[in-house]
Protein backbone atom coordinates (compact mmCIF):
# COMPACT_ATOMS: atom_id res chain seq x y z
CA UNK A 1 0.00 0.00 0.00
CA UNK A 2 2.83 2.31 0.79
CA UNK A 3 4.58 1.38 -2.24
CA UNK A 4 1.23 2.42 -4.21
CA UNK A 5 0.95 5.97 -2.65
CA UNK A 6 4.30 6.44 -3.01
CA UNK A 7 4.83 5.16 -7.48
CA UNK A 8 7.93 3.22 -5.32
CA UNK A 9 8.67 -0.47 -5.89
CA UNK A 10 8.31 -2.85 -2.70
CA UNK A 11 11.47 -3.83 -3.31
CA UNK A 12 13.04 -0.43 -2.47
CA UNK A 13 10.96 0.05 0.15
CA UNK A 14 11.89 -3.10 2.01
CA UNK A 15 15.57 -2.51 1.93
CA UNK A 16 15.29 0.88 3.63
CA UNK A 17 12.93 -0.67 6.27
CA UNK A 18 15.38 -4.10 6.58
CA UNK A 19 18.51 -1.67 6.44
CA UNK A 20 18.05 1.54 6.99
CA UNK A 21 20.57 3.16 4.95
CA UNK A 22 22.91 6.16 6.02
CA UNK A 23 20.87 8.72 3.71
CA UNK A 24 18.17 8.38 0.97
CA UNK A 25 18.01 10.91 -2.14
CA UNK A 26 15.80 13.70 -1.67
CA UNK A 27 13.35 12.52 -4.35
CA UNK A 28 12.80 9.21 -2.19
CA UNK A 29 12.73 11.46 0.96
CA UNK A 30 9.93 13.53 -0.53
CA UNK A 31 8.06 10.67 -1.97
CA UNK A 32 7.82 8.87 1.20
CA UNK A 33 6.53 12.08 3.49
CA UNK A 34 4.36 12.90 0.47
CA UNK A 35 1.99 9.66 1.21
CA UNK A 36 0.53 11.06 4.07
CA UNK A 37 -2.42 8.85 3.77
CA UNK A 38 -2.01 5.11 2.43
CA UNK A 39 -5.49 3.67 1.84
CA UNK A 40 -6.58 0.37 3.68
CA UNK A 41 -7.39 -2.44 2.18
CA UNK A 42 -11.23 -3.06 1.87
CA UNK A 43 -10.74 -6.15 3.79
CA UNK A 44 -8.82 -4.51 6.94
CA UNK A 45 -9.93 -4.94 10.27
CA UNK A 46 -10.41 -1.55 12.05
CA UNK A 47 -11.42 -0.45 15.74
CA UNK A 48 -15.62 -0.14 15.18
CA UNK A 49 -15.61 2.83 17.26
CA UNK A 50 -17.12 5.37 14.91
CA UNK A 51 -18.87 3.11 12.66
CA UNK A 52 -20.88 1.75 15.46
CA UNK A 53 -21.61 5.21 16.56
CA UNK A 54 -23.09 6.23 13.56
CA UNK A 55 -25.01 3.66 13.01
CA UNK A 56 -26.64 4.06 16.31
CA UNK A 57 -27.37 7.43 15.77
CA UNK A 58 -28.66 6.70 12.90
CA UNK A 59 -30.94 4.14 14.70
CA UNK A 60 -31.86 7.07 17.32
CA UNK A 61 -32.58 9.20 14.56
CA UNK A 62 -35.78 6.96 13.76
CA UNK A 63 -34.23 4.76 11.04
CA UNK A 64 -35.37 1.30 11.35
CA UNK A 65 -32.64 -1.44 11.07
CA UNK A 66 -34.16 -3.06 8.37
CA UNK A 67 -33.93 0.32 6.69
CA UNK A 68 -30.19 0.28 7.54
CA UNK A 69 -29.65 -3.20 6.69
CA UNK A 70 -31.62 -2.80 3.51
CA UNK A 71 -29.40 0.55 2.40
CA UNK A 72 -25.90 -1.59 3.47
CA UNK A 73 -26.78 -4.54 1.74
CA UNK A 74 -26.89 -6.77 5.15
CA UNK A 75 -29.20 -8.56 7.09
CA UNK A 76 -30.90 -6.72 10.09
CA UNK A 77 -29.40 -8.99 12.36
CA UNK A 78 -25.76 -8.10 10.79
CA UNK A 79 -26.67 -4.76 11.73
CA UNK A 80 -27.00 -5.10 15.26
CA UNK A 81 -24.01 -6.71 15.76
CA UNK A 82 -22.37 -3.82 13.44
CA UNK A 83 -23.41 -1.81 16.03
CA UNK A 84 -21.49 -3.75 19.05
CA UNK A 85 -18.82 -5.44 17.80
CA UNK A 86 -14.77 -4.33 18.09
CA UNK A 87 -13.97 -4.57 14.69
CA UNK A 88 -15.06 -4.27 11.52
CA UNK A 89 -13.74 -4.05 8.15
CA UNK A 90 -12.63 -1.12 6.17
CA UNK A 91 -15.18 -1.75 3.38
CA UNK A 92 -18.08 -1.75 6.17
CA UNK A 93 -16.53 1.05 7.65
CA UNK A 94 -16.84 2.96 4.17
CA UNK A 95 -20.15 1.83 3.30
CA UNK A 96 -21.56 2.87 7.12
CA UNK A 97 -19.61 6.66 6.28
CA UNK A 98 -21.37 6.83 3.49
CA UNK A 99 -24.94 5.97 4.38
CA UNK A 100 -24.24 8.46 7.41
CA UNK A 101 -23.37 11.60 5.04
CA UNK A 102 -26.64 10.94 2.91
CA UNK A 103 -28.82 10.43 6.18
CA UNK A 104 -27.66 12.35 8.41
CA UNK A 105 -29.39 15.65 7.62
CA UNK A 106 -32.44 13.44 6.44
CA UNK A 107 -35.87 13.24 9.12
CA UNK A 108 -37.29 9.83 8.60
CA UNK A 109 -40.98 9.36 8.10
CA UNK A 110 -43.64 6.76 8.69
CA UNK A 111 -45.62 5.27 11.84
CA UNK A 112 -42.06 3.48 12.85
CA UNK A 113 -40.03 6.94 13.34
CA UNK A 114 -41.24 6.91 17.14
CA UNK A 115 -41.18 3.41 18.14
CA UNK A 116 -37.88 3.41 16.80
CA UNK A 117 -36.53 6.41 18.23
CA UNK A 118 -37.86 5.19 21.74
CA UNK A 119 -36.53 1.59 21.11
CA UNK A 120 -33.10 3.05 20.37
CA UNK A 121 -33.29 5.43 23.35
CA UNK A 122 -33.59 2.18 25.85
CA UNK A 123 -30.43 0.72 24.47
CA UNK A 124 -28.49 3.83 25.41
CA UNK A 125 -27.85 4.83 21.86
CA UNK A 126 -27.55 8.70 20.92
CA UNK A 127 -27.91 11.57 18.74
CA UNK A 128 -25.29 11.66 15.81
CA UNK A 129 -25.08 15.30 16.83
CA UNK A 130 -23.76 14.32 20.65
CA UNK A 131 -20.53 13.71 19.12
CA UNK A 132 -17.36 16.08 18.84
CA UNK A 133 -15.06 13.75 17.39
CA UNK A 134 -17.65 10.57 17.00
CA UNK A 135 -14.23 8.82 16.43
CA UNK A 136 -12.53 8.86 19.71
CA UNK A 137 -12.88 6.48 21.84
CA UNK A 138 -12.12 8.77 24.59
CA UNK A 139 -15.21 10.94 23.64
CA UNK A 140 -18.19 11.04 25.72
CA UNK A 141 -21.78 12.62 24.30
CA UNK A 142 -22.74 15.90 25.14
CA UNK A 143 -25.94 17.34 25.53
CA UNK A 144 -28.53 16.00 27.85
CA UNK A 145 -28.79 11.99 27.25
CA UNK A 146 -31.01 9.56 28.79
CA UNK A 147 -30.13 6.51 30.83
CA UNK A 148 -30.52 3.00 29.55
CA UNK A 149 -33.17 1.16 30.72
Amino acid sequence: MIADATGMSTAHLQRIIARPPLWITPETEERILAAKEVARRPEALIRNIATARQLQGLHRHGFTLTYLAERLGKSVQHVWVLMRQEYVTEHTRRLVDDLTVELATVRPTGPQVARTIARARKHGFVSLYAWDDITSPNETPKGIQEEAA
